[in-house]
């Protein structure tokens, strides 16, 4: 079966955030490596995790990994809940997904576990994308660790790391991307632009910038104050994508951090596209296509795929591409296609 080139999976994946389709297996996965963070941030739902922490074996990411080269997976972010470079093989799941055929890995991080060594290997290794959360909250918060440090030093360290990898990429002939965002309470457009002004100017190296609204993390707390006043439409996840965390339990997304509201299943006892097609599965995309996605209660809190009842808009920050739902059916199962090994 003919292997899907990076554009096509791109073009797929747009087709997805505007229609339903129906897939064997899951485009993206976020495999999370590790739930535990070196860094415990005042807004952060790792002050509401009610488990112990633990890293994902390795033998159980490569599990994951050789099922989705064999049924199409496309891309993965190694992140979820935790600090992804506190996982002592993140470079060797880098270099084992890219072997395999993954088009697309990307890592979400607060970069200040990323030393000489790491940044190298990293990107010799095939990351494609390095997103770091550049928020002065991660500074205050280094506060409580052995090496705590001002804002300016903060931001000095992230300038570092941004040059360092900009240097390694170069060193590797490398496509790796590098983007920066930052979290802002103040979401009008005129702080966005600016906030997008500095940080360009901060960071010259790097290749995007994006700026996220802060919202409530707790897992019973409304991501916006009127819910009320918008229509809820299907997300676009459910056809896209699944998160696993480092205990090989699967849910939706990451809303979920307890694993409680929307779990379909693990990794351990169940193959990925098992989960993927699973009667869970089908009553959750039924009752999103239903309008019925506040019967699940992290779906009702979220505040991405709603449209305003007055306005016909989507809430300032928040994901608006929505199914219509009457112009646009669920299409015949797409097969996404096996993948070779490179």
């Amino acid at each position: 079966m003919k292997k899907r080139t990076y554009q096509e999976y791109r073009k797929f994946w747009k087709e997805l955030e505007r229609e339903p389709i129906k897939t064997d297996f899951p485009v993206h996965l976020d495999i999370e490596l590790t739930d535990a963070c070196n860094l415990k941030c005042s807004f952060c739902f790792q002050n509401f995790m009610e488990y112990k922490r633990s890293l994902m074996p390795y033998e159980t990411f490569t599990k994951i990994i050789d099922e989705g080269s064999q049924n199409g997976l496309c891309a993965i972010k190694l992140q979820s809940r935790g600090e992804s470079f506190l996982h002592p093989k993140i470079a060797e799941c880098i270099k084992y997904a890219k072997d395999n055929g993954i088009l697309d890995i990307q890592v979400t991080t607060n970069a200040l576990l990323l030393n000489d060594e790491k940044i190298d290997l990293v990107v010799k290794n095939g990351l494609d994308v390095l997103i770091i959360s550049y928020d002065l909250v991660h500074a205050e918060a280094t506060q409580k660790t052995p090496k705590p440090m001002t804002n300016e030093e903060f931001t000095v360290f992230i300038q570092e790391v941004v040059t360092k990898l900009d240097k390694a990429r170069k060193k590797y002939n490398s496509n790796l991307k590098i983007r920066i965002q930052e979290a802002q309470e103040d979401y009008s457009a005129e702080n966005i632009a600016a906030v997008e002004r500095k940080n360009k100017s901060l960071f010259p190296e790097a290749d995007y910038f994006l700026v996220n609204p802060i919202y409530s993390s707790h897992e019973d707390a409304p991501h916006l104050a009127n819910l009320d006043q918008y229509t809820f439409h299907p997300c676009s996840y459910l056809w896209q994508r699944l998160t696993l965390y480092a205990c090989g339990s699967v849910t939706t997304c990451s809303r979920d951090y307890n694993c409680k509201f929307n779990r379909l299943g693990n990794v351990n006892s169940s193959t990925v596209k098992e989960i993927w097609t699973s009667p869970a599965m089908k009553d959750l995309r039924d009752r999103h296509l239903g309008g019925k996605r506040e019967e699940f209660h992290i779906c009702a809190l979220c505040e991405n795929y709603l449209i305003n009842k007055e306005t016909n808009e989507a809430p300032v920050g928040c994901t608006g591409i929505v199914y219509d739902l009457k112009e646009t059916p669920t299409k015949k199962l797409v097969k996404l296609g096996k993948y070779r090994k490179k």
